[in-house]
């Protein structure tokens, strides 16, 4: 099977993306969607008549070739409209029609055209392969470079306008903050594209798994409990007295190092505003005097907030 190219402009079927063929069929994508025909070669040349369907039956084009080359009355379906023409070697030559959904002939009027030939433009779709990636916010005492990252598939076929697709570099499908696990995280994510961008490959979503290399974590015990961000005119108690924190760092002598009272779990609760009761709220934990030490998971406390 052949590699995946733009039909060029010009041709009858340009914008369409030809993605390969076997004995019998021709295999396309047509604004990101599959479709295909059966084909009769003849000393590899393609002949007589062929209809491109997608994979609901819904015809794409009809064709003629001859000695491989399309030749004679084609048609080919767009979104909003039927055209019919005569091609002379993959090229529209002479007059041609255009017909509405109920098969009404749309007015050439406000068009300029020649008596014999007439020739359709269109943007000039560009193909590449680009690398998906995810954003990592470091945390819980290691960076990115401590992992080992495995994204499946790792990287996807667009096409678009080219002015789009050259600043294209990658494809990223999401962020990951380390601090959110211990030791392994797995997830799936969609593969969103800018409009205008196809994407070729067929594969709608990513699988990420993340390892963390030869890291070591300790769990600790802290009644260090505090809260900021209270609003004027309340004040706030906190609940909990005492909570498990897990520490994660790559040396073990690092986490051996670390004492309970350099740990300190903050509320912050400055998102809730007049609210008054009690709420849950998560916490940020910080390890003081230890840099390469970091909470991972989430951590919960308790606090009741009153009126003055």
């Amino acid at each position: 099977m052949q590699g995946r190219r733009i039909v060029e402009t010009g041709h009858f079927l340009q914008g369409m993306v030809f993605t390969g063929q076997d004995e019998e069929h021709d295999y396309y994508y047509d604004n990101g969607t599959f479709c295909s025909c059966a084909v009769k070669r003849i000393d590899g040349k393609r002949e007589g008549p062929v209809t491109i369907q997608d994979r609901t039956g819904r015809v794409i084009a009809k064709l003629v070739y001859s000695n491989d080359s399309i030749n004679g009355n084609c048609t080919r379906n767009f979104s909003d409209y039927k055209l019919v023409c005569d091609v002379k070697d993959n090229i529209m030559h002479g007059y041609y029609w255009k017909y509405d959904k109920n098969d009404n002939i749309i007015p050439k009027d406000g068009l300029r055209l020649s008596e014999e030939t007439v020739t359709a433009t269109q943007p000039i779709l560009k193909t590449k392969e680009l690398p998906l990636n995810v954003r990592f916010i470091s945390g819980g005492g290691i960076t990115e470079s401590d992992c080992d990252v495995t994204i499946d598939p790792s990287s996807i076929k667009v096409a678009g306008d080219s002015r789009i697709i050259d600043d294209m570099e990658s494809i990223e499908i999401g962020t990951i903050d380390l601090s959110s696990f211990s030791s392994g995280y797995e997830h799936t994510f969609a593969i969103e594209l800018p409009d205008g961008v196809q994407n070729l490959t067929g594969v709608s979503d990513a699988k990420v798994t993340v390892e963390v290399n030869g890291s070591h974590t300790k769990t600790f015990t802290t009644s260090n409990i505090a809260c900021k961000g209270v609003s004027n005119g309340n004040h706030a108690t906190i609940d909990t007295k005492e909570i498990e924190v897990t520490l994660r760092a790559l040396s073990q002598d690092a986490l051996n190092r670390v004492k309970p009272e350099d740990i300190t779990v903050v509320a912050d609760l400055s998102d809730y505003g007049s609210t008054t009761g009690q709420i849950i709220v998560n916490a940020k934990v910080s390890v003081a005097g230890h840099d390469n030490v970091g909470a991972v998971g989430d951590v919960i406390v308790t606090v009741t907030i009153y009126k003055d």
